[in-house]
C-alpha cells in the first residue's frame, strides 16, 4: 500500500509539472512524465503500444514500466492519468474499480484489442513486483539471478509481440511457427552436443 500511494503521488507530480518545475496542468503534454514516456515508447511498438498510437499512447509505456514496482501500480497509474488526460473525468460508480479509467485511456489512445491483450500479456509475464525480485534474488543467487532477469524480459517481450502481430495479421502466425521449429531444433541439438561431450569427459577420466 505504502509503495503504490508514494507512486501515485511521484506519478501525479510528474504528470502535472515541467522540466523547468513549471505546472503545466491540463496541458499534460508538457510534463516531465509525457517526455520520459514519450521517450521510451518506441520500444513498444512490436507490442502494440508503442508509436502506432496517438500522441496520448505513452500512457502505456508508463503504466508498464510504473507494473515493475508492483502490479497494482498498472491501474493506479490508469487512474491518476485518466484523471489528468480528461478534464473533469468522474468514475460513475457503475463499474468495477480501475474499468472506466481503461476506458478512457482506450478511447483516448486508439489502441486495439490484439495490443491491449499483448500488454497484458506482457505485464503478466515480465519482471514481477520489487518484493518478489528481492526474494527470487536471495533464492538464486547472484550468479544466477541477471540471466533470470533476462529471461523475464525476453520471454514477456517475445510473447507478447507474438500475440500482438498474430491479432493484427493472422499470417505471421506462420512465421512465429517456423521460428518456434528452429529454436526447437536448435536447442535439441545443443543438448545432443552437450551430451556428447559429457560422454566423452566421462570416457577420458
Amino acid at each position: 500500500f505504502t509503495i503504490i500511494l508514494v507512486s501515485c503521488i511521484v506519478i501525479w507530480f510528474l504528470t502535472n509539472f515541467g522540466w523547468a518545475w513549471n505546472y503545466v496542468g491540463a496541458d499534460m503534454d508538457q510534463s516531465i512524465l509525457a517526455s520520459i514516456g514519450k521517450f521510451i515508447q518506441p520500444l513498444f511498438t512490436p507490442l502494440g503500444f508503442g508509436s502506432q498510437l496517438s500522441s496520448a499512447g505513452w500512457v502505456f509505456a508508463v503504466a508498464a514500466i510504473t507494473g515493475l514496482i508492483a502490479k497494482e501500480d498498472v491501474i493506479a497509474t490508469f487512474g491518476t492519468l485518466a484523471a489528468c488526460l480528461l478534464a473533469g473525468f468522474e468514475s460513475s460508480g457503475m463499474f468495477e474499480e480501475g474499468v472506466e479509467e481503461v476506458i478512457v485511456m482506450i478511447t483516448a489512445t486508439g489502441i486495439t484489442i490484439p495490443a491491449l491483450i499483448a500488454f497484458i500479456a506482457f505485464n503478466m509475464l515480465t519482471i514481477p513486483c520489487f518484493a518478489a525480485v528481492a526474494t527470487a534474488k536471495g533464492e538464486i543467487g547472484k550468479g544466477k539471478f541477471k540471466w533470470t532477469l533476462l529471461f523475464w524480459i525476453v520471454t514477456s517481450y517475445l510473447v507478447s509481440t507474438m500475440v500482438y502481430t498474430i491479432g493484427e495479421f493472422w499470417w505471421t502466425s506462420l512465421i512465429w511457427a517456423a521460428v518456434a521449429a528452429i529454436v526447437t531444433v536448435g536447442i535439441v541439438l545443443y543438448n545432443k552436443k552437450m551430451n556428447k561431450k559429457e560422454k566423452l569427459l566421462k570416457a577420458k577420466k
